[in-house]
């Protein structure tokens, strides 16, 4: 009851931000999981989150999907897209999301051992 009631209060009260998710080649336990909790979940939610499965090679199941919702240019080239080599980049994501966070040193309290400058 208690699980019944917490899931109410997070879909009655907090604003939705999910476009949508896509699950692919997730375990069997997942998809499990997903057919005992789904009744319980709102059926806005419940749309939005999709398991895939099938080929990803161009042409395939899988990557027809995902061409529907995706930029060519945003996809692995194994899902039919065009990347075909990405490399993370920390502090590229860093500086595009939250600049102020590079710019501003951090306040040294006295007595602390924080550097001068951010690394």
């Amino acid at each position: 009851m208690c699980s019944m009631e917490t899931l109410k209060i997070f879909q009655n009260h907090y604003p939705e931000r999910l476009k949508h998710a896509y699950l692919m080649f997730s375990p069997w336990f997942f998809s499990a999981t997903w057919k005992v909790l789904s009744p319980f979940i709102d059926a806005v939610t419940k749309a939005k989150i999709s398991f895939h499965k099938g080929s990803p090679a161009p042409g395939g199941a899988l990557s027809t999907e995902m061409l529907k919702v995706f930029d060519a240019d945003q996809l692995f080239e194994e899902y039919g897209g065009g990347v075909t080599d990405y490399t993370y980049d920390r502090f590229h994501y860093l500086v595009t999301s939250s600049p102020k966070a590079l710019v501003t040193p951090p306040k040294k309290a006295s007595g602390s051992k924080v550097p001068d400058k951010a690394v």
